[in-house]
């Protein structure tokens, strides 16, 4: 299983690349449009702010095209955290930014009205599975691990597979056709992430 890592810059690569291979996929790294197209399964991942690691995707030639044509394809991908916040159609973070629009919706700042807690989210907490999905099985109410301070308002709530609630609830697992993306890292997230990872390697559409 050909499982390929999207390095645009603004990513925990490494850890994600180990995770992977530890639950039985292969990993690689790739750089070109062109070798999305004979990837298996693609994870795209993401640290950092929705604006920058937009721009470095959009520098890699031809990458948004062969991203949105991959999916198209209906073989599975996988956005982890920024990289689940730029599938977004736009995102607020610092200036509006398109985003590669594939779940509909917009990226946004976690409401601090009323909030007493810290933002950014980091840290250990609890998902709350709210529709059943082969990625998340055997995961509700096991704690994953968090950095962020923007969450995805999706357009269709059906998209939400799992929340989790740091001051307001917020979408931490979505999942439409093929596409499956986390704001939660599971390469940080120890077994449950690992079980995670083997889901989306194991996973047969």
């Amino acid at each position: 299983m050909v499982v390929a890592i999207v390095n645009y810059g603004c990513g925990n690569l490494h850890s994600v690349l180990q995770a992977v291979d530890r639950v039985g996929g292969k990993a690689k790294f790739v750089t070109k449009a062109e070798q999305i197209e004979k990837a298996e399964k693609v994870i795209l991942p993401g640290v950092g702010a929705f604006s920058p690691c937009m721009a470095k995707i959009s520098a890699m030639e031809g990458m948004i095209e062969s991203l949105r044509s991959f999916v198209a394809t209906g073989r599975p991908f996988l956005g982890i955290c920024v990289g689940m916040q730029i599938m977004a159609t736009h995102g607020d973070e610092g200036v509006s930014t398109k985003g590669l629009d594939l779940i509909a919706g917009r990226v946004r700042r976690l409401d601090r009205a009323g909030m007493t807690l810290k933002i950014p989210h980091m840290g250990w907490n609890t998902l709350s599975l709210k529709r059943p999905h082969p990625l998340v099985e055997g995961l509700d109410n096991k704690d994953v691990y968090f950095a962020h301070s923007y969450v995805f308002n999706v357009d269709r709530p059906d998209c939400i597979r799992a929340t989790c609630t740091h001051g307001e609830a917020f979408p931490a697992v979505i999942a439409q056709e093929n596409i499956v993306a986390t704001q939660f890292h599971p390469e940080k997230s120890q077994v449950v992430g690992l079980r995670f990872l083997k889901n989306f390697i194991t996973w047969d559409i």
